[in-house]
């Protein structure tokens, strides 16, 4: 059965849909796709699809699945974005082995009204190939946050499943079987808390920063970017980054200091903040309430950050950088010294 690629389909959904119109899982089929000749040895296959360079795996996914057209390159980041073709850039990690290495596959994120809007035009449901993007963890077409787990059974470690209905490919949670389309709620949040947030302004802002950030961040790492002085904004927002999750002596993480009925997330663990460079291994809720951090910093404008916000409901607060370093550690304030000098009061 022939299966057509979307414009900006990640790779790994697209071998899921021809799996799912054969009957089978994405590894049962690339088996097929490319079998090995000793029968106690299978072919070594990729552990990330997406984040493929080009090399005889993607020629032999371009001969069987795309022979004429050949656009299987696209589906790919590093066809689509030069320059974000590291490991800490372009996926999760997970479980910490040592330094700055990762054990785990890579995690998914996902828009369920986006899914829903390809049942609604009639075709496939997909995966998105920027959805892969460390730095991305809002829709840009809903602005809404992107979601890593079913809503339905909460099953954080369930990855999304490929089901052929007869006519449609869609998204499934693969622990409970729950359609993705029909979950429209909000990562992390109860219903009552969406009603809330749904008509707030100081929240619309909040969010509508974060996603500003993560497009001049996204473009940044991009060697077809344009941007002025696109390195050292990357690089300062990557040091910041790392520094508000990284905890001291197994402790606290600046960024759980903080919290937010917008950004919602729960502390990381010890594991990943004790790394000089959490930021790939964090969660993307961590992540966006950490971007969401950043940017209130940044421009001043009216956020739903606090310290002591849950037990003094002192909402709607703009954080600043004084607040901050009044409840760091000595070392946590030696680390942000560091950073400060060098990029400086500019961008304050």
């Amino acid at each position: 059965m022939n299966v057509t690629p979307y414009a900006m389909e990640s790779l790994i959904s697209f071998v899921g849909r021809a799996a799912s119109m054969n009957s089978t899982d994405s590894l049962s089929y690339l088996r097929e796709l490319f079998p090995s000749a000793a029968h106690q040895s299978f072919t070594r296959l990729p552990e990330d699809l997406d984040a493929l360079d080009h090399g005889v795996f993607l020629a032999g996914l371009n001969d069987a699945l795309d022979p004429e057209k050949r656009r299987l390159e696209l589906l790919t980041l590093p066809g689509t974005s030069p320059g974000v073709h590291t490991k800490w850039l372009r996926r999760a990690g997970g479980k910490h082995l040592g330094s700055d290495r990762f054990s785990k596959a890579p995690s998914f994120a996902w828009c369920p009204r986006c899914l829903l809007r390809d049942q609604l035009d009639g075709h496939d449901q997909f995966m998105r190939l920027a959805w892969r993007m460390t730095t991305r963890t809002f829709c840009l077409a809903h602005r809404r946050p992107l979601t890593t787990h079913c809503m339905a059974c909460h099953d954080r470690e369930a990855e999304p499943a490929f089901v052929f209905n007869g006519s449609n490919v869609v998204l499934a949670c693969s622990a409970c079987g729950s359609l993705y389309s029909t979950q429209l709620g909000l990562p992390d949040m109860s219903s009552s808390t969406v009603l809330e947030l749904r008509d707030n302004r100081n929240v619309q802002i909040a969010w509508n920063e974060v996603i500003q950030l993560e497009l001049a961040f996204e473009k940044s790492l991009s060697e077809r970017s344009n941007t002025k002085n696109k390195s050292e904004f990357r690089d300062f927002a990557m040091a910041f980054a790392n520094v508000l999750m990284k905890s001291i002596r197994l402790g606290r993480a600046p960024i759980d200091l903080f919290s937010s009925v917008a950004f919602p997330a729960q502390p990381n663990p010890r594991c990943i903040t004790s790394m000089d460079r959490p930021y790939r291994a964090s969660s993307i809720a961590v992540r966006r309430k950490t971007h969401g951090l950043i940017a209130a910093i940044l421009k001043r404008r009216a956020n739903l950050f606090s310290i002591k916000g849950v037990h003094e409901k002192r909402w709607g607060r703009v954080p600043s950088m004084q607040e901050l370093r009044s409840e760091l550690e000595p070392e946590q304030n030696n680390e942000l010294d560091r950073l400060l000098l060098r990029f400086p009061a500019k961008w304050f």
